[in-house]
């Protein structure tokens, strides 16, 4: 049923059948063996991102039966799968900061084992979903309670002996200076980092990146597992030294959507891992995905029906449909500029 739910977006029949599908979810995390419960986490997310809005009681209904695989299971795959399924199904469907809170508290329970307690599979998975949901947790609760700790311990995971460790540890840095940046009232020059002291010592951290991306010596990791991370090290250097974030275009039905700052990023990194070969349908399809991302889609452009020589003359860069298109973007753009003298990411 999960690949059922990833390649095709069916809200109606989720809809009649939600109450069978989620006893059956309830019985494999609670019942269930180790494969059961990565179905049953799996396939909780799906159910989530596909009904969309009104999930608050199926949260709070699977809530205990997470708590509960993260904290006891002695099974990676099951654990990591249900650190996935907290993260997401509190994204979307949890209703307060106390939700948002909780969670977070929880995946960040990981990191207080010692690294050689914890697999790389279960690390990973606390990592991107701490980061997924720091992107809608208030700023103040993450001040207060989570940033003294955690930033320290995601620059101690840069020297981790796992390349994909020490790039969702440098990831989650990037955020954190994001959400920081975004924060402040006066941008002056050296306030980011100014901010960022407060948590670690910005000048190691830069210099400890700098080796990482540029250490030429033989190591356990692959050239390709090296290039990845350099680049992926560099954009979080990026935004340390300079404030700028990276931007990545993605093309659905036909239009050009730019995905800008490190959360937006993240959120859609997080919900490519969930979707994996269904992305695509979703975020052509499923109204949740185009309201979390903001995305206004053209639905009435695609017809299966047309010619050749209308699709043609709709979708080509150079139709006169894409460039009043085109047009109307860019002013909305300047309007929207104007309304917040910068493009923001999170500020609705």
């Amino acid at each position: 049923m999960c690949n059922e739910l990833r390649l095709h977006y069916n809200n109606e029949l989720v809809h009649e059948r939600r109450e069978t599908i989620i006893e059956a979810i309830k019985r494999a995390l609670k019942r269930g063996g180790s494969h059961e419960q990565v179905l049953g986490a799996k396939l909780s997310s799906l159910i989530t991102i596909t009904i969309g809005a009104g999930c608050y009681d199926i949260y709070m209904d699977l809530l205990d039966f997470f708590r509960t695989i993260i904290l006891q299971s002695t099974d990676a795959h099951a654990t990591a799968s249900a650190i996935e399924a907290l993260a997401l199904n509190c994204f979307i469907a949890g209703e307060t900061e106390a939700d948002t809170q909780q969670a977070m508290q929880l995946i960040a329970s990981i990191f207080d084992k010692t690294r050689s307690q914890t697999p790389v599979e279960i690390l990973e998975a606390a990592l991107n979903s701490w980061g997924l949901l720091a992107t809608v947790a208030p700023i103040g609760h993450l001040v207060r309670k989570d940033l003294n700790t955690q930033v320290r311990y995601f620059v101690k995971l840069l020297d981790d002996s796992d390349v994909d460790i020490r790039v969702s540890a440098g990831q989650n840095i990037a955020l954190v200076t994001s959400i920081l940046n975004s924060n402040l009232i006066d941008q002056q020059e050296d306030d980011l980092r100014k901010q960022l002291k407060h948590y670690t010592d910005v000048e190691k951290l830069l210099d400890r990146l700098y080796d990482i991306r540029h250490d030429r010596r033989k190591s356990v990791f692959s050239q390709k597992e090296k290039k990845s991370m350099r680049q992926d090290l560099k954009e979080v250097v990026e935004i340390i030294e300079t404030g700028k974030e990276p931007t990545e275009v993605i093309t659905i039905k036909h239009q050009k959507f730019d995905f800008e700052t490190w959360p937006m990023l993240r959120q859609l990194d997080f919900f490519r891992g969930i979707l994996a070969q269904g992305t695509h349908i979703h975020f052509e399809q499923n109204e949740l995905i185009a309201d979390i991302f903001d995305l206004d889609i053209e639905h009435e452009l695609i017809n299966k029906n047309m010619s050749a020589i209308e699709k043609r003359m709709t979708f080509s860069p150079n139709s006169p449909y894409a460039k009043e298109r085109t047009q109307n973007l860019m002013k909305d753009r300047s309007v929207k500029n104007l309304k917040t003298g910068s493009i923001m990411y999170g500020d609705d």
